[in-house]
């Protein structure tokens, strides 16, 4: 039988400067927010959404949210024009949730990201990305190859009764465009120890033996 917890509160932000922004701006349109199909549109599209599991057992898996990379191509780092962003480092995302009312919160960091010139204006490079089988062109995000990579921080744990409780997160692995990944929380289960009464029992009756003892001698 596993350990009931609640998941709820979740939140799954991007908190790196390398995003589109979400909402439209003078200098960032509403028709590419979110949409962004060819690496030459405000930065990264990746739009995410949360799910609020409720109550789960553990050990196990839960989707506490989906992350689409909502792109054609993706432009490389320090490309001219400015594209996506300069480094790894511009893609962090933040997911926060609470487990039983206690918050737990873990980052998550870029790990790769496989960019190239953009596909805006290039009609030959925008058929191309439209291709899922084609390896031409790396840049294209709906091809064969892993496009974009987030890793999250290590497992975390709560003690929920006697039980010791691990939380972690998958990292999240872009291959396509096509649909949204989930964002998969894993759980574990390490029970402690409690003593029986028997073993109880028989540790008070030695506890009192060698006081006994201890008092003879005197």
């Amino acid at each position: 039988m596993g350990v009931p917890i609640t998941i709820d509160t979740v939140n799954i932000v991007r908190t790196g400067v390398g995003y589109t922004p979400n909402s439209a701006t003078a200098s960032c349109p509403a028709s590419v927010i979110g949409v962004g199909f060819d690496g030459f549109d405000c930065g990264l599209n990746l739009v995410v959404t949360n799910s609020q599991p409720g109550l789960v057992n553990a050990p196990g898996s839960v989707n506490i949210g989906t992350a689409r990379l909502a792109e054609r191509a993706l432009i490389a780092f320090n490309t001219s024009p400015k594209g996506d962003g300069n480094s790894l480092n511009d893609y962090t995302l933040t997911v926060n949730f609470n487990v039983n009312g206690t918050p737990l919160s873990f980052i998550g960091n870029a790990t790769n990201f496989v960019g190239g010139t953009p596909a805006f204006g290039d009609a030959r490079l925008i058929a191309a990305c439209t291709d899922p089988n084609q390896t031409t062109y790396p840049q294209c995000v709906n091809d064969t190859a892993q496009d974009f990579r987030i890793a999250f921080t290590g497992a975390q744990n709560l003690m929920i009764g006697t039980d010791q409780v691990g939380f972690s997160l998958r990292p999240l692995e872009f291959f396509n465009n096509l649909s949204a990944i989930n964002v998969v929380l894993d759980t574990t289960v390490a029970t402690q120890a409690v003593p029986e009464p028997s073993s109880l029992a028989l540790l008070g009756a030695g506890i009192t033996a060698l006081s006994l003892m201890r008092r003879r001698r005197r």
